[in-house]
């Protein structure tokens, strides 16, 4: 969904009874429209009166999205009672809790930034630390901004849809939101929860140091050199034992050595010109299609499940990565910079960290070594996505995913990837 959703139902009674998967606290709250934004989801209870009848779902600038009709029996209805659900701790009330010291902070979203600034992957918007009641004054325009981890609570607004109290992972506009950092420690993602423009750098990350006596600062700063996790975390796979990361004591994380310093890169995956191998022949990214059988990884064709991105329009930055075989032959691959390929037959790693010499995998489970790497702009943003999370790109095998870091590995498909928490 690119736009804000706008829902509404002429004719039939509309109850709202949660946003983003949390309760509201003032239920039953009738309402004439749902603005979902981007990124956002809402539940709400439809009811229509009259039998034998449909009834027009509108959304974005009163554009049809889907019909209700109503069948020639009609039951009875009562009015809704009210009911406030029970909220876990780390949903505790904080309209009237004032932000811990050095707590509250500004975030804007505009121009492919985030306070004025495209995304580093070595710095920090704001920091809070555990424990801390943390507030942000958000001016976030037509933006949705949308915070992973801890979802946030609203302290202003009085709309039919918004009201101080409800608790969000997206909003859209102007809003101070307060959460606390009660169990989870390290980094946080926020952004635009437009893609395209969270591409084109409208994010940052928030830090919450584990230390309670770390205090919050606002504003960039270097980002801190370990990754910290709570305790370990245990990841069951399918076709490996489940792996589990390291606690505390994480090693330090570096980030991938710049291939061009004088370009952006873009994390979206591979232009329009890349090939793939479907069961009637080689296609090109912009001639694929929901339900295509691509060649894998594995050796055996899968079908393409989704795409991230699919936009022929757009230009891209791409790592180019020649690869000779030991036939002789050459093969040209083009991919993000953060995008992953099967390196050493062990691991994939993102292609900004690939270096000369390195032996990757190619089709039929052979090898190739890489003897020269560049940088290019290509049209068109392609991002496949199969069952294994593999592809055989230009003959080479990659993964269907992008990695903002090195960390811990995890076994996907017989092979491990980078795991990035």
């Amino acid at each position: 969904m690119k736009e804000t959703l706008a829902l509404s139902i002429n004719g039939c009674e509309m109850q709202l009874l949660s946003k983003d998967g949390i309760y509201i606290r003032d239920f039953p709250r009738q309402i004439n429209s749902a603005p979902v934004v981007p990124g956002g989801r809402a539940d709400i209870m439809v009811r229509c009166m009259n039998p034998s009848q449909s009834f027009t779902m509108s959304g974005w600038r009163g554009t049809t999205v889907g019909t209700i009709a109503t069948s020639a029996t009609t039951v009875q209805s009562a009015p809704l009672a009210a009911w406030t659900p029970p909220f876990p701790s780390y949903l505790s009330d904080l309209r009237n809790t004032p932000a811990s010291n050095g707590c509250s902070c500004s975030t804007e979203l505009d121009n492919d930034a985030v306070n004025g600034r495209s995304f580093q992957l070595n710095e920090i918007l704001h920091s809070g630390y555990l424990g801390a009641v943390i507030e942000r004054s958000v001016n976030a325009d037509d933006h949705p901004y949308h915070q992973h981890v801890y979802p946030y609570q609203l302290i202003g607004g009085q709309s039919q849809y918004n009201r101080a109290g409800d608790w969000h992972d997206s909003i859209l506009g102007s809003a101070t939101v307060r959460h606390k950092a009660d169990r989870f420690a390290g980094k946080i993602m926020i952004h635009c929860h437009r893609l395209e423009h969270e591409d084109e750098g409208m994010m940052a990350m928030e830090w919450i140091d584990p230390n309670p006596n770390a205090g919050c600062s606002c504003g960039f700063r270097p980002a801190p050199a370990t990754v910290v996790t709570n305790s370990p975390i245990t990841i069951p796979v399918a076709t490996s034992a489940p792996v589990t990361t390291a606690p505390a004591t994480a090693a330090p994380v570096t980030s991938a050595p710049s291939m061009a310093p004088t370009r952006r890169q873009r994390k979206w995956c591979f232009p329009q010109e890349a090939e793939v191998q479907t069961e009637k022949g080689h296609v090109t990214m912009d001639e694929l299609s929901l339900g295509d059988k691509v060649l894998t990884g594995s050796g055996k064709f899968e079908p393409i499940y989704s795409f991230g991105h699919k936009n022929q329009d757009a230009t891209g930055d791409y790592v180019r990565v020649s690869v000779k075989q030991s036939n002789k032959q050459r093969l040209e691959l083009e991919l993000s910079p953060q995008h992953m390929l099967l390196v050493n037959s062990s691991r994939f790693v993102p292609a900004s960290m690939v270096t000369m010499g390195d032996n990757v995998t190619v089709a039929d489970n052979g090898v190739g070594t890489v003897e020269h790497i560049t940088m290019v702009e290509r049209p068109g943003l392609y991002a496949p996505f199969t069952p294994s999370g593999t592809l055989l790109v230009n003959g080479v095998v990659v993964s269907a995913y992008v990695a903002l870091q090195e960390s811990e590995t995890l076994v996907v498909g017989g092979w491990s990837t980078p795991l990035t928490l």
